[in-house]
């Protein structure tokens, strides 16, 4: 009988399933965590952008000694998703522009998840953020608000609600 060992090469069958076990553990772990990451990076669009028009309403409160005044509805007016799952950013070109967007500096240039608000009062202000971020329709919400007492701005800090759905 020849020597076997001087002929074998490779790997036996049990060295390659401990490695894929390995590797189904690792991908375990890893892939919630990846998840968790990429949602919170999506956050942060909002509560950057949230605080954005905050400053600009506190700015223009500064500067003429009232809030800037807009009751109106979400722009864009509908969430990003195209479908149950399917998050598709909203085009820079679906941001509509109104002096009162112009009176906080606020603008949207680039591709964007969320819904933004900016509700002002004769004494309060709100600034908001709203949307679907996995297109479940539980919707994620970001608002800093103001009031003014005795011509003098007070300020909020950001509320979230269900930040990561």
């Amino acid at each position: 009988m020849r020597n076997r060992t001087r002929f074998a090469k490779g790997f036996t069958l049990i060295e390659l399933m401990i490695v894929v076990a390995i590797i189904g553990i690792l991908a375990a772990v890893a892939i919630p965590a990846f998840m968790k990451y990429i949602k919170k990076s999506k956050n942060s669009e909002a509560k950057i952008n949230v605080e954005r028009i905050y400053n600009g309403g506190k700015s223009y409160f500064e500067a003429n000694q009232q809030f800037v005044q807009r009751a109106s509805a979400l722009v864009p007016a509908a969430t990003a998703c195209s479908g149950a799952g399917v998050v598709a950013k909203h085009a820079a070109g679906d941001w509509v522009d109104s002096d009162e967007w112009e009176a906080l500096n606020f603008e949207m240039n680039d591709a964007f998840l969320m819904q933004y608000n900016y509700i002002g009062l004769p004494g309060s202000m709100s600034a908001v953020a709203q949307g679907d971020l996995d297109c479940d329709t539980t919707l994620s919400s970001f608002t800093q608000a103001a009031t003014q007492n005795n011509g003098t701005f007070v300020g909020g800090s950001l509320v979230t609600v269900n930040p990561n759905e």
